[in-house]
Formats: C-alpha cells, sequence, structure tokens
C-alpha cells in the first residue's frame, strides 16, 4: 500500500489557499464593484479588503483548530477516567458503606 501522505499534504495546501483565497476575492471584488455603482471610490473597497482579511484569518482559525483536533491536541470531553477494579477510588461516604457492609 502506497503512503499517501503526500497526498494528504496536498490536500492541506489546496484547502489552506482557497480559505485566503475565496474571502478576499469575494470581499474586494463585492467592494470594488459597490465602489463603481455607488461612486464611493475607494470606501467601500477598503472596507472589502478589512473583511476580506478578518474572513481568510477567520477560516485559517478553524481549519487549524479542526487539524489540531484530528492529531489529539484537544483534551477529550470526557471530565473523568473511572477505573474499575480499584478500591481506593470513590467518596468518603462510598468508603463508609462498603466497610459497614451496605
Amino acid at each position: 500500500m502506497r503512503d499517501n501522505s503526500m497526498a494528504q499534504a496536498l490536500a492541506l495546501i489546496g484547502q489552506l489557499g482557497f480559505a485566503i483565497a475565496c474571502p478576499m476575492v469575494a470581499f474586494i471584488g463585492g467592494g470594488a464593484w459597490l465602489d463603481n455603482r455607488l461612486d464611493t471610490t475607494p470606501w467601500l473597497l477598503f472596507l472589502g479588503i478589512l473583511l476580506g482579511v478578518l474572513a481568510a484569518a477567520g477560516a485559517l482559525y478553524k481549519l487549524s483548530t479542526g487539524l489540531s483536533r484530528k492529531a489529539g491536541g484537544q483534551a477529550p470531553d470526557v471530565p473523568y477516567k473511572v477505573e474499575k477494579g480499584n478500591d481506593s477510588a470513590g467518596t468518603n461516604r462510598a468508603k463508609k458503606q462498603r466497610h459497614n457492609g451496605r
């Protein structure tokens, strides 16, 4: 079986490229188009640049946190680990009940 690490790396590069390019093109293009329609040059273009950068940063953040969760960088959602067969486990009340035979 062939190692697919190269394919995974290329997929990641593609995701990063689209996460940056798509919001930038959409917001900058929309700002330029609205500037021409409303004759507000260059203010909506600047707003489009700002929104594009923020949207791209948000997409990169979402992509990077998703990758760290896949890699096991996040703690599991289970708050406590319960081990069976350990007599020292439990609260004091449970220990007293075991000792009294209840």
